[in-house]
């Protein structure tokens, strides 16, 4: 139950997005990363199953806002990272 709790609380915190048909809670605030000439966003997330993830955003060229809903990559990096055993 711990990690529904940690999901549910993640989401309203800092919302969710999808990457296929995965909810991905966000566990903290997108951040930039990279170099200056090659940067983006990113943030690590979590599924309801609690397996870690990173979440990553390209900058869109002459974007006034960025289109947080749809992030550009989501890379599932650890399974059952936050484990109720």
């Amino acid at each position: 139950m711990k990690v529904k709790k940690l999901f549910n609380k993640a989401k309203e915190k800092y919302g969710s997005v999808f990457w296929d048909d995965t909810e991905l809670a966000i566990t903290l605030n997108p951040y930039r990363s990279g170099p200056l000439d090659d940067w983006c966003f990113t943030a690590t997330a979590m599924d309801e199953d609690g397996n870690l993830w990173d979440v990553v955003w390209y900058p869109k060229p002459n974007a006034e806002v960025e289109d947080w809903d749809n992030p550009d990559v989501a890379i599932l990096v650890e399974e059952g990272y936050y484990s109720d055993d």
